[in-house]
């Protein structure tokens, strides 16, 4: 080529294309995560929620949740790279692992895998930080942002707070005698 200003704008355009072809992968640290929520007595929802870093989403819904059973299906590496930013964000390495969660109020529990290691925190979402609970609620109602197909299969969960306890036998419960009144006029 003769002509070095053509060359140059080849060579260029040449490198713009190889730029936008190749964009840079997020690292993330974390390789999977478990929500749950329940332990509460009353019409709390009982939902599980698994994501792992193949992009593989489970869901189990329980009483009161208003999509019930199971439910597996696939989210964008985009969510992915969402989930980690915002666990990122909040430090999720330094948080607290048991926080107090009052009687009266839902139970949530988080499982985070990272770097061979894991970081499981006990919660319940009043009390908490706004971000801290704004990350967990947008984790809990993630179901609602993927494509989910029923499950043949019972999924197995790294939670516990989803399970509801079991009701008591009715030949268990004990009703105490009742009280005579007398009287007196």
């Amino acid at each position: 080529m003769n002509n070095p200003k053509l060359l140059t704008v080849i060579i260029w355009f040449a490198l713009f294309i190889v730029a936008c072809h190749n964009p840079k992968r997020r690292v993330n640290e974390i390789s999977k995560i478990d929500i749950a929520t329940g332990g509460y007595l009353g019409d709390c929802p009982s939902i599980a929620i698994s994501i792992d870093s193949s992009l593989t989403y489970k869901y189990y819904g329980g009483s009161f949740s208003d999509k019930q059973g199971y439910y597996t299906g696939k989210v964008t590496q985009a969510f992915w790279d969402s989930l980690n930013i915002k666990l990122e964000q909040i430090k999720f390495k330094r948080l607290d692992t048991n926080f107090t969660v009052p009687m009266d109020a839902p139970e949530t529990e988080l499982k985070i895998h990272f770097n061979s290691q894991t970081r499981h925190i006990q919660t319940g979402l009043f009390g908490l930080p706004a971000s801290i609970a704004n990350v967990f609620r947008w984790l809990i109602n993630s179901y609602h942002q993927v494509k989910l197909y029923p499950s043949k299969d019972k999924l197995q969960f790294e939670t516990e707070a989803q399970r509801e306890p079991p009701k008591p036998s009715i030949k268990v419960v004990k009703f105490p005698q009742p009280v005579k009144r007398h009287n007196n006029k």
